[in-house]
């Protein structure tokens, strides 16, 4: 059974970056309008794989900034997942990488006082000028019924799951995709 992502702002970063996506190869970093995506910059992130795959990150947006509470700028995504989970996410950003297709993840992350939050993370892969370098645009969003984040520290993120984006079995991200229409709204097949 096919899965939706839940959060606007996911659709909103991947219907933009499926706009941008002519051809095989994903969008050059360079095609990124920080204008067309500032609804989504408390939100957006910026990571970076080595030829390893290991994925760091390039850049934070305050939202999830304040939700891992320090600073991470270079600092492997590794340092926030259990070993497992960790490598499900390293494959993704690797076929992601590979396959120039968008993965998304849902987790849960325990805050410093118990409570527990649910997120919703995309990752879409971008071109840089070194293509020994894989760069990905992203947006991590909490999925709760409250318009405000989570105002406490996350130490630890557990993953639910891990889904690649599959344009192909999407007939509406297909029509839009083809004439050029807004995809913010859609809601997307994923395998």
């Amino acid at each position: 059974m096919p899965l939706d992502m839940r959060h606007r702002h996911s659709h909103l970063l991947l219907g933009y970056w499926v706009g941008l996506h002519k051809g095989p190869l994903p969008p050059h970093e360079d095609e990124m309008d920080a204008e067309i995506i500032r609804a989504l910059l408390p939100a957006i992130c910026l990571a970076e794989t080595q030829p390893d795959g290991l994925p760091s990150y390039r850049l934070v947006g305050r939202q999830l900034s304040k939700r891992i509470g320090k600073d991470v700028i270079g600092a492997p995504l590794s340092g926030f997942w259990g070993a497992a989970d960790f490598a499900e996410i390293q494959a993704h950003f690797l076929e992601s990488a590979r396959s120039h297709r968008p993965f998304f993840y849902t987790s849960v992350g325990r805050d410093e006082v118990g409570g527990w939050h649910l997120f919703e993370t995309l990752w879409a892969p971008i071109q840089m000028e070194d293509p020994q370098i894989g760069c990905f645009v992203g947006v991590s969003e909490p999925l709760h019924e409250s318009a405000a984040p989570p105002v406490r520290m996350i130490g630890h993120e557990a993953l639910k799951g891990i889904w690649l984006v599959n344009e192909r079995r999407s007939s509406a991200v297909a029509a839009a995709k083809s004439s050029n229409q807004s995809l913010s709204h859609l809601r997307l097949v994923v395998s």
